[in-house]
């Protein structure tokens, strides 16, 4: 029931997502509810994405996220909520930390030599840098007509071993 919840919930914000008018709004009006719903993404994704037993062994759901990073004032927002049956946390990181405890990487900044090290991880990096795929990344944000869209790279999900249900992934565009 909770599942079924989750799916019209995540199907309710993507269809308005997508088909909402385009709202007239200065650039930091539009800037902040883009990350919002970049961040609302984040949460639904992590809720139709698959990872080990152990990697769900731990306390927390966590999401990794720069400090500086857009998306940290609407996730601290829901800090503490349930994601996957756990609490979710927020874990603010730099390039010098070793995200092994986080389930999402939200990459702000492209760090190659950071995010090398966490390309065989069961991590769902996630980005809306240019060439985050090509590079290795698993999803990344773009947007099409002021609307968050969303692409996948198939290979590095599976080097990544994770899965994310078909139902999903027929809703992004996939990458090489």
């Amino acid at each position: 029931m909770i599942k079924f919840f989750y799916l019209v919930l995540f199907w309710t914000t993507l269809l308005y997502a997508c088909f909402t008018p385009k709202v007239l709004a200065d650039e930091d009006e539009m800037t902040t509810s883009m990350a919002e719903i970049k961040a609302v993404y984040l949460i639904h994704l992590s809720e139709f994405t698959s990872w080990s037993e152990e990697k769900m062994r731990t306390p927390f759901f966590s999401i990794c996220i720069s400090a500086e990073s857009e998306l940290k004032q609407p996730l601290e927002e829901i800090q503490g909520r349930y994601v996957k049956n756990k609490p979710l946390k927020i874990q603010l990181i730099s390039t010098t930390s070793h995200p092994n405890q986080c389930h999402i990487l939200y990459v702000d900044i492209f760090n190659k030599t950071f995010f090398e090290q966490q390309k065989t991880t069961p991590i769902l990096t996630i980005s809306s840098e240019a060439n985050f795929l090509q590079d290795g990344g698993i999803i990344q944000y773009y947007t099409d007509n002021d609307k968050v869209k969303m692409r996948v790279n198939l290979k590095a999900m599976t080097k990544a071993k994770l899965s994310i249900s078909s139902k999903l992934l027929r809703l992004m565009n996939s990458s090489p």
